[in-house]
């Protein structure tokens, strides 16, 4: 949970240093020319790069800097994905998106199809807690797929709805204040109403007097 990130493709250009125990997201996005990193989809840095992008056969250490754990980072990897293409900023704050880790779980995964499989599936669950939350929706996108297989472009999203729950539309009361009222004949006297927890939404309270008792 604490990691330092630095670069070092032509020369260090930023160094940011994660100490505060909680889990980041990492990436290096690289593309013909320029080499970016960014942690939470915050650009922290750049290089340069020449030539190109593979140049022989090799072996790839992320993490350390050889088999035997040479300079090796301070951290632990909780998840490490790697893709074909170099993700823009929007794609990078999609899956750093803290709304959807509130709301659902897992938020990213793959599924693998055998030799002459046709349909697999995943699930997502909804968190459930006491915090007061409008509608919501999330997008389920298709990253990338191997095996020399393609992603359908039209029909690579799907939406998930999570309700709105726990009064999301306000909790509604008379405060300690309004309880009793006094007022003379021909006087008029106010009575408030107060909302609590969720605040979404245009609500209309309605009201009446009696006789008490």
């Amino acid at each position: 949970s604490g990691a330092t990130v630095s670069q070092s493709i032509t020369s260090p250009t930023s160094t940011t240093l994660l100490t505060d125990g909680n889990w980041h997201q990492i990436a290096v996005s690289i593309a013909t020319g320029e080499v970016l990193f960014y942690v939470n989809a915050t650009l922290i840095g750049r290089a340069s790069l020449s030539g190109a992008l593979i140049d022989t056969v090799g072996t790839l250490y992320v993490g350390a800097e050889n088999e035997l754990g040479g300079n090796a980072i301070e951290a632990t990897l909780q998840d490490l994905r790697m893709y074909q293409l170099a993700f823009a900023i929007a794609d990078l704050r999609s899956l750093d998106m803290n709304a959807a880790r509130s709301n659902l779980q897992p938020t990213s995964g793959y599924v693998e199809f055998t030799n002459g499989s046709s349909s697999r599936s995943f699930s997502v669950s909804t968190i459930d807690d006491t915090l007061p939350e409008p509608e919501e929706v999330f997008a389920v996108r298709m990253l990338y797929v191997s095996g020399g297989a393609q992603i359908d472009a039209d029909r690579s999203t799907a939406t998930v709805t999570v309700y709105k729950s726990d009064n999301a539309n306000g909790l509604f009361a008379l405060p300690s204040s309004s309880k009793t009222r006094t007022a003379n004949e021909g006087a008029t006297t106010s009575v408030s109403v107060v909302r609590t927890l969720g605040l979404t939404g245009s609500v209309r309270v309605s009201w009446r007097v009696s006789l008490a008792g």
